[in-house]
């Protein structure tokens, strides 16, 4: 009996060795240990003896990983800048990474991050010229970014929010980082996209425009700009500063980039069915597909008149030299359709037993027929451009000036070497080749909200519900 019993202990102390290293790599989670809680010590902290015979605190979570299962939320002095990446229609992003360093097993000193400085002094001035008589909305607006993407869960398009902190002068947006760039500098430093590259772009954006959707939510600034590759080759939609909400029965604000604005949006008449709304996702992303494929976008203009103008009478003309598949023409000659009923795409479908919303059209397009959506949705599918190496942030040259300390005084700044510093170099001005943001007409409305109503009226000629938009509607 006495091997058996020592066997026995052998096999015990065996598998107690590995469930706690399951524990201290974290695969194990909200399993109470076999110490009972009375019996652990109260502080966060046990001693242990040193070489020198006397007695030294550590950390408890180092020794036993029985303490906290999570590692404590990161505060604004446990990251920093290390890169400027732009300034933005709401505030300035830069490249955040840890520098926290900690024995927790699931920390990760140097995790980077997209971190949005927004000033204080926007709110202000937002609340300021808000010609609605309730300042509480105009309040609620300013915080509209954030709102929206606490309220989503997590997507493999959209570049979630991790956190928020504040400081004196800004509120900071802590979010996932695409670290190979936006669309647009792909686009602008490749000759030229395959159709097998701008398929799998093109659906990645369908598949984030139909969560945003199912979950209520309209982006309204959808272009190649607000969209960043992530290392894997996905695209990741960000800046959702325009956002608004689909079902609502307050006023919307007519918002945009000039170019990408949808007929609708720029139309004088009231948005009164969800189609009307959510076409501004849509016929932005079918400009940012015309763009993918000619390096120009359909309607190019300097005012909104003409930009009317050309919805209404300039016909779908491509590119001397471009030359596009027919089912990539026919696709996009309906989706950049002036009339709404006969729009291809303008139609989502509740489908699957969450409701979200899928559009069948779009998906059964032919030009579209040779996309696996189940594995692009599951992120199964090889991107068809992966980048070789994720950009390293100390080795980079700067193409942005570093922010002042003054200006984001809670956070902390890791500068570049004067070599790798960016410097302005002063030349004679020449015209941005991209339009920036504009917004439609004069300051947009901010009327108090109403009670939730019933849903927005479906178009009598279409069969479905649909997305958002932004001036007084």
């Amino acid at each position: 009996m006495a091997p058996l019993r020592r066997l026995r202990e052998m096999l015990e102390e065996q598998a107690a060795a590995q469930f706690t290293a399951a524990i201290d790599s974290g695969f194990v989670s909200g399993i109470q240990s076999r110490e009972s809680a009375s019996q652990r010590p109260a502080t966060a902290a046990t001693s242990e003896l040193n070489a020198n015979g006397k007695r030294k605190q550590v950390d408890d979570l180092a020794t036993t990983g029985h303490k906290r299962r999570r590692p404590s939320p990161l505060a604004l002095r446990d990251i920093e800048a290390v890169r400027a990446i732009g300034a933005g229609g709401w505030g300035s992003v830069h490249v955040a990474r840890v520098k926290r360093q900690s024995a927790h097993p699931l920390d990760r000193p140097g995790a980077t991050f997209a971190l949005k400085a927004v000033g204080k002094v926007s709110f202000r001035d937002l609340e300021r010229n808000d010609k609605g008589s309730n300042q509480r909305h105009a309040v609620e607006r300013r915080n509209a970014e954030r709102n929206h993407l606490n309220a989503l869960p997590w997507n493999p398009f959209i570049a979630g929010l991790v956190d928020v902190h504040t400081d004196l002068k800004n509120t900071y947006l802590t979010l996932e980082y695409g670290a190979c760039g936006t669309l647009y500098t792909h686009m602008r430093d490749l000759p030229s996209l395959t159709d097998r590259e701008i398929k799998f772009y093109f659906a990645n954006l369908v598949l984030a425009i139909e969560f945003l959707h199912t979950h209520n939510i309209v982006h309204c600034d959808i272009k190649p700009e607000n969209l960043v590759l992530g290392a894997d080759g996905y695209l990741l939609l960000t800046d959702f500063g325009l956002a608004q909400t689909l079902h609502s029965n307050t006023s919307w604000n007519r918002m945009g980039t000039l170019d990408y604005m949808s007929p609708e949006t720029l139309s004088r008449e009231p948005l009164d069915s969800v189609e009307k709304r959510a076409a501004a996702d849509w016929w932005a992303a079918a400009v940012s597909l015309f763009e993918m494929k000619t390096h120009c976008t359909p309607f190019e203009c300097d005012s909104e008149a003409e930009l009317k103008d050309k919805h209404k009478n300039s016909p779908l003309v491509w590119p001397p030299g471009v030359k596009a598949h027919p089912s990539l023409e026919g696709l996009l000659f309906r989706m950049l359709h002036y009339d709404l009923p006969h729009r291809l795409g303008a139609t989502e479908v509740p489908e699957g037993k969450d409701g979200s919303m899928i559009n069948r059209e779009i998906r059964r397009h032919e030009w579209m027929k040779s996309i696996n959506w189940d594995r692009i949705e599951r992120k199964i599918a090889t991107a068809p451009r992966v980048p070789n190496l994720i950009p390293d942030e100390d080795d980079r040259i700067h193409n942005k000036r570093f922010p002042e300390q003054s200006k984001v005084p809670g956070l902390p700044l890791k500068r570049p070497s004067p070599r790798l510093e960016w410097y302005e170099i002063k030349t004679e001005k020449e015209p941005s080749p991209r339009k920036k943001r504009r917004m439609s007409g004069q300051y947009s409305m901010c009327l108090p909200p109403g009670p939730l109503g019933p849903p927005l009226p479906r178009s009598p000629s279409m069969a479905v519900e649909r997305g958002s938009i932004v001036v007084e509607a």
